[in-house]
């Protein structure tokens, strides 16, 4: 009775022991991008990379990093924890047309976004970055190129941190 009931406990503890730690394995490299990437839950590997920015977000936790292996157009982005995306040096790019934004970002008080090195080419009349934010946004050699309306539409309690930015 007793013996086999703290048998079953120290099991249970072990599973659960086990799944915790391989999630925190997958989160604690970056998420990678390619252009021959393939999107699903178990993407962002640097050898088994997410074809668009938005599954190599999904599949990384809070404070991650998702970066481009190689040059591609990997799709627009919505962003709701703090994060890093990171195309620097690669060609990394964002086309979106009709009246979407390249990136949105709705994040929580406590989120840093920082966003670099990407082109985003808007063919409508959407916005390059858009959102309402609570955190801070870092930009860094950012172009958004080809919208008629609003490159950076963002309403914010604080200002963003631009280096580098075509708009």
């Amino acid at each position: 009775g007793i013996a086999r009931k703290g048998q079953l406990t120290m099991k249970r503890a072990l599973i659960i022991g086990m799944s915790l730690s391989a999630v925190v394995v997958l989160h604690a490299q970056p998420a990678w991008v390619a252009s021959n990437g393939v999107d699903g839950p178990s993407c962002g590997a640097r050898s088994a990379p997410c074809a668009t920015f938005q599954q190599a977000y999904n599949n990384t936790a809070a404070g991650g990093i998702v970066k481009a292996a190689d040059s591609g157009e990997f799709g627009s982005l919505t962003i709701a924890h703090a994060v890093t995306i990171d195309g620097s040096g690669v060609g990394a790019e964002i086309t979106v047309s009709g009246s979407t934004s390249g990136i949105t970002i709705e994040s929580g008080a406590a989120d840093s976004v920082t966003i670099q090195g990407l082109s985003i080419h808007i063919t409508g009349s959407g916005a390059g970055i858009s959102g309402t934010l609570s955190s801070q946004i870092y930009l860094s050699d950012v172009t958004i190129t080809g919208s008629p309306e609003a490159g950076i539409r963002l309403v914010s309690s604080f200002a963003p941190e631009i280096g580098r930015a075509h708009v």
